[in-house]
């Protein structure tokens, strides 16, 4: 029997973000260097069957990941890609160049964001990356001085490729449209007066048509008793496409689809971090 509640779920992932997942963890463990190897003991590093399990501690401890070859291909790449800084023509707006200096809200710079996205391209294949601003009541009627005075801003989000859970394209007008894209975001939120506990919730973007012009619906959805929950909804004004784009650092297989470039190589690491 199909499992429709699993269908309603947030955090079903598509098909092909599913088949990609499998790479994805490969190249982020041997990314991860030796202590990552290690904590995946299992996968890359099996106990041999006439093996002690004192003599396979012994040989684990001293299996290292050395060269990470991975690791420093994607520096080493992502660095000369962006030697030099990103040329901002004159037409762009003032109103966008004014952000760059600090494009995620965080106080980065639109040539590192580029760079550490690239980079992060490199490892998985693509990463994606949501043009975000803070929800606000009654928005469109606030003054552009009202949103610079509140710190009302655009700003950019990236999320891995493993983070992008699934989405829906269609053809309107011959042209390709982002759909649907369900996005997870977890959070590191205190507990107690001095622990922490890991918060799932799952961003959910709609583009829907109306009568007038389609419109871009969000939901956020929290993880509550292992069921995911919709905590909230709302609507992103003036825009009708889902401000959300790929950067493909492999081979494009389609639209958010792609294979790993340095795949082959990590599975060369692997084989020397057994030997």
């Amino acid at each position: 029997m199909p499992d429709y509640d699993k269908r309603n779920r947030p955090d079903t992932r598509s098909a092909a973000s599913g088949r990609m997942l499998k790479d994805v963890i490969v190249m982020r463990d041997v990314a991860g260097g030796t202590d990552r190897m290690r904590d995946r003991r299992t996968v890359y590093l099996t106990q041999h069957p006439a093996e002690t399990a004192g003599d396979y501690r012994v040989r684990l401890n001293n299996a290292i990941l050395s060269p990470n070859a991975v690791s420093s291909t994607v520096s080493a790449l992502a660095g000369m890609v962006h030697r030099e800084n990103i040329v901002v023509h004159e037409d762009v707006p003032s109103q966008i160049v004014e952000l760059l200096s600090n494009i995620d809200n965080k106080g980065t710079h639109l040539d590192v964001f580029c760079r550490n996205a690239f980079a992060d391209a490199l490892e998985a294949g693509h990463v994606g990356v949501l043009v975000d601003a803070p929800s606000i009541e009654d928005a469109g009627a606030l003054t552009r001085v009202q949103e610079s005075a509140l710190g009302i801003r655009p700003f950019w989000v990236t999320y891995a490729k493993e983070s992008i859970i699934s989405w829906r394209f269609d053809r309107v007008n011959g042209r390709q449209v982002l759909e649907q894209i369900v996005l997870h975001e977890p959070t590191i939120e205190p507990s107690g007066m001095f622990g922490e506990e890991v918060v799932d919730r799952w961003r959910v973007l709609r583009r829907v048509t109306t009568d007038d012009a389609p419109i871009i619906e969000w939901q956020i959805w929290e993880l509550v008793d292992e069921t995911p929950v919709l905590q909230s909804t709302g609507t992103l004004a003036n825009i009708s496409d889902i401000p959300f784009v790929g950067i493909y650092g492999g081979t494009k297989t389609a639209e958010l689809e792609s294979d790993p470039p340095l795949l082959d190589l990590a599975y060369v690491n692997i084989a020397h971090y057994q030997v």
